[in-house]
């Protein structure tokens, strides 16, 4: 399920979100990959299947960059930014699949 393409993407997303954290520029990635989906008419169901492995992914890339005899690499803390990621990329999606005009 890893091909190259997307163990480069996934490496990509990986150093942007820890080396710029929340941005702005952040969010907008991720809420464009949102709004791409609903172009591809990809189902969520295999959305959060994708995010499954990318939760994966970055648990091991952390178990790789942190040597065995330092902290360990904070699974925890790995996951909230999954979910923060999942969280802006669904309301992204509802907002695009829905007819609710949204006012901030």
């Amino acid at each position: 399920m890893r091909g190259p393409h997307l163990k480069k993407l996934w490496e990509q997303w990986y150093e942007l979100i820890f080396t710029e954290a929340i941005t702005p520029r952040v969010l907008g990635v991720l809420w464009r990959s949102g709004l791409r989906h609903v172009e591809l008419n990809i189902d969520k169901r295999f959305i959060n299947l994708g995010y499954a492995f990318v939760r994966q992914f970055f648990h091991e890339t952390a178990k790789e960059k942190v040597p065995a005899s330092g902290p360990p690499p904070g699974d925890h803390h790995l996951d909230k930014v999954v979910d923060f990621c999942v969280l802006i990329e669904t309301h992204a999606y509802v907002i695009a699949t829905s007819n609710v005009i949204w006012k901030w």
